[in-house]
């Protein structure tokens, strides 16, 4: 089973890429002479070719990625310069997978991108095992992944096969301990829409039972009750 196939359609990640797909991507006119031309296509293994709509320094490091920026095209729609996306290195995190997907997919469609070069220039933001999935698995044909191929792929690479149970594991072992509630909420609220978890009821429980004992006597008091009140009343 691929990591992706662990996830309901509630869950963060698939409702992320379920945006992308349902997204209206639209390619430049072919006309233009930003349009692809073989001269810049791959060669081969390592990291491809410069795009010609890039307009950026040699790539000294990664830390100086966001001092460098392709130069898009024109769009009647929006006088705004595209922001590029924050580099990607391929962390099991799905915070900065979920970001780089949102990011990515802006910037390929507000620089008006030809389909078959957005995965080519999403290549530029990768670094470590995501660029790694680059490099073994699309670089040879990046023309013919769609974005969501290139990024369901990218997540199934980077991401390890049990990754929804550690997110479990890691709700169970969630409680508020010296964190304000505020935040506890915050890390309960990120798990569950990560796991798909909807239920109201089992959000109360987890939230009630996780919060210190002083605050559990103080709701008991008032007359609360974790198997009746709702998520808000708590």
């Amino acid at each position: 089973m691929r990591p992706i196939d662990q996830f309901p359609a509630n869950s963060f990640v698939a409702r992320t890429l379920k945006k992308l797909n349902h997204g209206k991507i639209h390619d430049s006119d072919p006309s233009s002479s930003d349009a692809s031309s073989s001269s810049d296509s791959y060669d081969g293994p390592g990291r491809p070719r410069a795009p010609p709509i890039a307009d950026r320094a040699p790539r000294s490091s990664h830390r100086k990625r966001h001092h460098h920026s392709h130069r898009c095209r024109h769009s009647t729609r929006t006088t705004l310069k595209p922001i590029a996306p924050i580099e990607y290195d391929g962390a099991p995190d799905s915070r900065l997978f979920s970001r780089f997907v949102t990011e990515g997919t802006a910037y390929v469609v507000d620089c008006r991108v030809p389909k078959d070069r957005q995965v080519f220039i999403l290549s530029y933001y990768l670094s470590g095992p995501a660029y790694d999935y680059f490099t073994h698995k699309v670089a040879l044909n990046f023309d013919q992944f769609t974005l969501s191929e290139f990024f369901e792929g990218l997540f199934n690479y980077c991401f390890p096969v049990n990754y929804r149970s550690e997110q479990r594991d890691k709700l169970e072992r969630a409680f508020q301990d010296d964190k304000s509630v505020s935040a506890y909420v915050h890390e309960l609220e990120e798990l569950f829409n990560l796991i798909g978890i909807t239920s109201e009821r089992d959000k109360v429980i987890k939230l009630w039972h996780g919060l210190d004992g002083t605050i559990q006597q103080a709701l008991w008091r008032d007359q609360y009750n974790p198997d009746i009140n709702s998520w808000d009343a708590v």
